[in-house]
């Protein structure tokens, strides 16, 4: 398991927990719930869709034995208008070179991921109250 840091402010910010499934060529990211600003990840964060971006998310791969063009990715995130959890599954397209939102059948995540993300849900439903 990974922790995936993201620049913001000149300083690199703990944001991900990452777990790779090398087998299976999978990438699971679990944002971190634990700083006031986490809410801009609860959606999929949309540089996974443009050529020019997910390279954030992407260009350690070789170094971790992933192979891109295969690759699937599973984000833990938030529905934020009825904080129910959802696990969006992302495939690579070559053509593109960008992922797409893969609405096949979801059969990998992680337990300890969903249990976070159902804690987490609860938490927001609760405060919303």
């Amino acid at each position: 398991m990974y922790i995936a840091m993201k620049t913001q402010y000149s300083a690199l910010i703990p944001r991900f927990y990452v777990l790779v499934n090398r087998s299976g060529n999978e990438i699971h990211i679990l944002p971190l719930f634990l700083r006031e600003d986490s809410s801009e990840f609860y959606d999929c964060p949309s540089d996974f869709f443009h050529a020019d971006r997910h390279s954030i998310f992407t260009r350690d791969f070789d170094s971790i034995n992933v192979k891109l063009s295969t690759a699937t990715i599973y984000y833990y995130g938030i529905y934020t208008k009825t904080y129910e959890p959802k696990v969006t599954m992302l495939s690579y397209s070559q053509a593109d070179d960008c992922f797409y939102i893969d609405n096949g059948i979801q059969d990998g995540h992680i337990k300890a991921f969903e249990k976070e993300l159902i804690k987490e849900s609860l938490y927001l439903k609760h405060i919303a109250q």
